[in-house]
C-alpha cells in the first residue's frame, strides 16, 4: 500500500474539489537529499509551488534532462526563492512537466 500526497482545492472550470497536483517530495536513497514538496499546478502544469518549511538549503527546481555521450543524466539546476517556506514559479511554456525535478543540493556534493 502507498500513500499519494496531494494538493486538494477547487477546479478552475467546474469549481469543484479535485486532487491538484501530485507531491513530488522524498528523500533520494542513500544520501541526505530531500526532495522538498512540490506541486505542478494550473494551466497546462506550469505553475511550480514548493512547500519547504527548512530555512536552508533552498530548494532548485531543474526543468530539462539529457545524455551525456557517456550515458549520464545530466540536469540543469536553478534555486527558488523561498518566502515563507513556500515558492512559487512559472515555468516556460515549452517545458515538460514529466521532466520537471525539485531538490535540495546534496550535502555530499558540496
Amino acid at each position: 500500500m502507498s500513500t499519494l500526497v496531494g494538493l486538494v482545492g477547487p477546479d478552475a472550470e467546474t469549481g469543484e474539489l479535485r486532487v491538484l497536483g501530485e507531491d513530488l517530495g522524498h528523500r533520494v536513497p542513500g544520501t541526505q537529499q530531500i526532495i522538498p514538496s512540490g506541486f505542478l499546478i494550473g494551466e497546462d502544469d506550469r505553475t511550480l509551488l514548493v512547500i519547504d518549511p527548512r530555512p536552508e538549503p533552498e530548494p532548485h527546481v531543474s526543468t530539462r534532462r539529457w545524455w551525456t555521450e557517456d550515458a549520464r543524466g545530466e540536469r540543469d539546476w536553478r534555486e527558488l526563492d523561498v518566502q515563507g517556506a513556500v515558492a512559487v514559479t512559472e515555468l516556460p511554456e515549452d517545458v515538460d512537466s514529466e521532466a520537471v525535478q525539485v531538490a535540495t543540493p546534496d550535502p555530499g556534493s558540496r
